[in-house]
């Protein structure tokens, strides 16, 4: 984080200032980073309701509503966005609605990288089994997880210990301790963890996570080979069948915990 702060302060400004043929600007800056600050603390406050039983949404719903802290940071309307987002998914909490129909049966952790060239076929597969996608590391809480910690006062050294601590999410000493958590606190039944090929940081560990979350809790994971992008890496019967068993487990250890 350090060597960061130096390479941008020393390096990057300057350059960027000699090729504008002006002062970076600061202000500007420290504008961005209160409005990156606002639509986050939002954004979380969005995730927190999914601890709700039924969740009033899905974090398919969540993973496309990234833009506003992924590719629009600092844009208007952001705040906005998610402000609107929290109101419709209090409301729905309010009156009962469920993300899922007709029926939330199983509460999933999502690992990895989203499947997004084929999201579709892996959303209306989890509701045939009445599964319910609740939260993951990387939909939606990438970039800025702790908006509380970001300074408008110190907008360059703020934005750099904000990215170490997004690092620190891939890393299996902190995740497997953290996602344990997450299975707890927001009420989930099994884990698919994603191991893409694309992207393979979100990878590491993954297998320690499964074995360390079913020691605490008795909840079961599912290792699921696959890309983001890429269709030779996805082989939708073999998915298919390794849901099916996934689902059976999930119903097994349920039985055992009553017992």
């Amino acid at each position: 984080v350090e060597f960061l702060k130096r390479q941008v302060k020393e390096d990057v400004i300057p350059a960027l200032e000699k090729f504008c043929g002006k002062p970076f600007d600061y202000n500007r800056l420290s504008e961005l980073v209160a409005e990156i600050k606002a639509t986050c603390t939002l954004r979380n406050d969005c995730v927190e309701l999914m601890k709700h039983v039924p969740a009033p949404a899905s974090n398919f719903d969540l993973a496309v509503s990234m833009a506003p802290t992924f590719y629009l940071l600092g844009s208007p309307g952001n705040t906005e966005y998610y402000h609107r987002l929290k109101v419709e998914m209090e409301g729905r909490i309010a009156k009962g609605i469920s993300g899922m129909l007709p029926e939330e049966k199983y509460r999933i952790y999502f690992d990895g990288w989203m499947l997004w060239g084929f999201m579709g076929w892996f959303a209306r597969k989890l509701v045939s089994y009445g599964a319910n996608m609740i939260v993951g590391r990387y939909a939606p809480l990438e970039f800025f997880q702790r908006p509380d910690l970001l300074d408008p006062d110190n907008p360059v050294d703020t934005i750099i210990e904000q990215h170490g601590y997004f690092m620190r999410y891939g890393m299996p000493e902190v995740a497997i301790d953290l996602i344990p958590e997450w299975v707890k606190d927001f009420s989930i039944d099994g884990m698919i963890m994603h191991n893409s090929r694309t992207c393979r940081l979100w990878n590491l560990g993954q297998e320690d996570i499964i074995q360390e979350v079913e020691k605490r809790y008795g909840v079961p994971g599912l290792l699921m080979e696959a890309d983001m992008i890429d269709p030779r890496f996805f082989s939708e019967a073999q998915l298919d069948t390794r849901l099916g068993a996934f689902f059976e487990m999930i119903d097994g250890r349920r039985k055992f915990r009553r017992g």
